[in-house]
Parts: C-alpha cells; sequence; structure tokens
C-alpha cells in the first residue's frame, strides 16, 4: 500500500459477515466487484440456536480453555448445561465464550451452576422449566407465602378438576376450609355442582339442628 514498487505476494484472503452479502450487493449497498473477487468459496453457517449440537461441544471447549494451568478440571451441573442449550443465543458464539468466561470466574472447585451463568440465561431457562412443570411456576419469582397458599390451592384444585371434596383430600383440610380459602383468594374455575349441593346439605342441616337445639331450649323454659 502506498509504494511505487509491484510486489508479488501470496496470501488467502478470508473474509465474514453476519449479513446476506448477496442480498446486500443486489440492494446496492456492496460494491458487486468486491463480492466476486472474494466469494470463490463461500461457506454459510447457521446460527449457534439453529445448531445445538454444537453447544455442549463449544462449551467444553472454551472451558477447557478458560481453565487456569494446573486447576483441575470444569464441569457443569446439569441444570446449568440444560439451561445453556435452551438458550437462544442472539449473539452466537461469542455469547456463549463470555458466558462461560463468567462463568468460570465466579465458579468453585471447578463446578460451575446456575448462578454462575448470566442472568438472561438462567431466566430463560426458568421460564421453560416453569411451562413444563406447573409446580415450579409456582415459586419462580419467589412469591410471599400468602401468594404461595394461594397459588397452590389452584394448582390443586386444577389438578382435582375443582372437586373440592379431592382437594380437600390433597390438602388434607375439611370442605369448609376449601370453600372459604376458595372465596377468601376469589378463585374461579370449573363448577363443583355436586360438592356446592353436599355442602349446602351440610349447612342447612347444621341450621336446623341449631334451630332444634333453640326450640327444645324455649319449651324447657
Amino acid at each position: 500500500m502506498g509504494s511505487t514498487q509491484t510486489r508479488r505476494v501470496n496470501v488467502r484472503v478470508i473474509g465474514a459477515s453476519n449479513a446476506p452479502l448477496r442480498d446486500l450487493v443486489a440492494a446496492g449497498s456492496f460494491r458487486a466487484d468486491l463480492y466476486y473477487r472474494l466469494s470463490v468459496l463461500s461457506i454459510e453457517l447457521p446460527p449457534l440456536r439453529e445448531r445445538v449440537g454444537d453447544i455442549e461441544l463449544l462449551t467444553a471447549h472454551f472451558l477447557q480453555t478458560a481453565r487456569e494451568p494446573g486447576a483441575p478440571p470444569l464441569h457443569l451441573t446439569r441444570e446449568a448445561a440444560e439451561a445453556l442449550t435452551s438458550h437462544n443465543f442472539p449473539g452466537n458464539v461469542r455469547e456463549l465464550e463470555n458466558a462461560l468466561r463468567r462463568a468460570v470466574a465466579l465458579s468453585s472447585g471447578g463446578l460451575v451452576t446456575m448462578d454462575c451463568l448470566p442472568p438472561e440465561i438462567g431466566v430463560r431457562r426458568a421460564k421453560a422449566l416453569a411451562a413444563e412443570r406447573p409446580e415450579i411456576r409456582l415459586i419462580a419469582d419467589r412469591p410471599t407465602m400468602e401468594e404461595l397458599q394461594r397459588r397452590y390451592l389452584q394448582l390443586i384444585l386444577e389438578e382435582t378438576g375443582w372437586n373440592r371434596r379431592r382437594a380437600a383430600s390433597v390438602l388434607d383440610l375439611d370442605r369448609r376450609t376449601i370453600q372459604r380459602l376458595i372465596a377468601r383468594y376469589q378463585l374461579h374455575g370449573a363448577v363443583d355442582p355436586e360438592g356446592e349441593t353436599e355442602l349446602e346439605t351440610e349447612e342447612g342441616s347444621a341450621e336446623r339442628n341449631a334451630e332444634g337445639q333453640v326450640e327444645r331450649r324455649m319449651d324447657i323454659a
């Protein structure tokens, strides 16, 4: 560059782009002559989210390169490994590499846990688990005890088809308590006609017994 003499060199130019160069040439955003000079052998590499099988191999490589000389081998917990494979990696391989560098720095005893990974990777995995397992959704956002009780009651009611008797059996409570909790938390779901009829019958029987006791007391007086 800038010389007045011609010198012959033997080099191989390797270029990479995250944009579709052919489309850019058609749009006039990229020089066509430069594209055809470079485009001798083109390799289309899909994004990492479409190559989930490569995540495990790349993770093993990055963990090995990030390990300090003489340090014990690094291992991922099952939760951490599942979090990595379920992440979509918008930053591709570089995002994975940086995530593992961070994880190695925060790890202890050669073990990489979920807490070592970036928050966005852990959050995505938590949401995936919540979708797969409803019971995890109960505590995913660390609710208060009051909110946890409301969620748990609703979960049991949904699992039992809103059958108050079955829900009471699962929770080791009586049906009246279940009914009061449903009203307290303003839960809405499928109707349990049989259960409500029985509950009304029990309440009516209790009221009649109370009335009968009052009448007997009046007769005695």
